[in-house]
């Protein structure tokens, strides 16, 4: 590994930690920079899902989506904020799109998954 790619490795694991009682491995997201200096960028997501949205619609594809979108708050994968967290949040906000990825092989359990994509400004 390079200098910068070890650096990069050590934050990832400091930001890592496992919930003994939830049973679950918790992440912080390793920031390069502020998170301060990040633009709102909820216009973007939205057209993002618009598309997605769009797109599912024009290959019927809509329900199948539910269906792992569902599962992935039945696993407590992400769940909904509470108007509380909301409320008390003051720190910067930074919105994050989903995106079908599809898996093909012949014994895929899910042929459709959810990703994020976290690469937006």
């Amino acid at each position: 590994m390079t200098f910068k790619e070890d650096r990069e490795y050590s934050v990832i694991l400091e930001g890592l930690r496992f919930d003994e009682a939830k049973k679950r491995w918790i992440a912080s997201y390793p920031f390069c920079e502020s998170p301060i200096v990040l633009d709102d960028n909820y216009g973007q997501v939205e057209m993002f899902t618009r598309k997605l949205e769009s797109k599912l619609r024009r290959t019927d594809r809509v329900e199948e989506f539910n269906e792992q979108f569902y599962e992935t708050l039945r696993r407590g994968v992400f769940r909904e904020l509470t108007d509380k967290e909301m409320v008390d949040w003051y720190s910067p906000v930074n919105y994050i799109s989903m995106v079908e990825a599809f898996k093909n092989l012949p014994h895929a359990t899910t042929p459709l998954r959810i990703c994020m994509n976290s690469s937006l400004k």
